[in-house]
């Protein structure tokens, strides 16, 4: 579980040449946040939603879980050291490039970020699932 706050200067992220000020979050030691949203700082309360996300959740380390609507990755972040794997889903590039900024900074390596309207993720979910039930079956019972 991560802890700590994250100081107040303004790195230059790669390869865009922008800077950002970064979050505060209690929850995270370092975050970035696209500069078109609205965050409070020294946020206790993003702390307890997570801890309350946590324990409604029940997560187990074996699970891979979807965080959808994601943002900048925060509570993927969070949740990264009580599952096996997160996927995050946004449809802003700009909240997606803060999300694998975010991971790197925090040296999470169980999260993956994917921009794309998350309707769009879930009906190629659904089928990519579907496809592999069915490829199961196929192979484990004869016509």
């Amino acid at each position: 579980r991560f802890s700590g706050r994250v100081g107040l200067d303004s790195p230059t992220y790669k390869g865009t040449g922008a800077t950002r000020r970064p979050w505060y979050c209690a929850c995270i030691p370092r975050t970035a946040r696209p500069s078109n949203t609205v965050t409070a700082t020294g946020c206790r309360q993003c702390q307890i939603l997570f801890e309350k996300i946590a324990e409604f959740a029940e997560f187990d380390k074996s699970e891979k879980v979807l965080d959808l609507y994601c943002g900048c990755g925060a509570i993927s972040l969070y949740i990264s050291g009580l599952v096996e794997k997160v996927y995050g889903v946004e449809l802003s590039r700009e909240s997606i490039e803060m999300a694998n900024v975010n991971a790197e900074l925090n040296n999470v390596t169980n999260c993956e970020f994917e921009a794309k309207d998350v309707k769009d993720y879930l009906e190629e979910l659904v089928k990519e699932m579907v496809e592999s039930d069915i490829r199961y079956c196929r192979n484990n019972y004869r016509w």
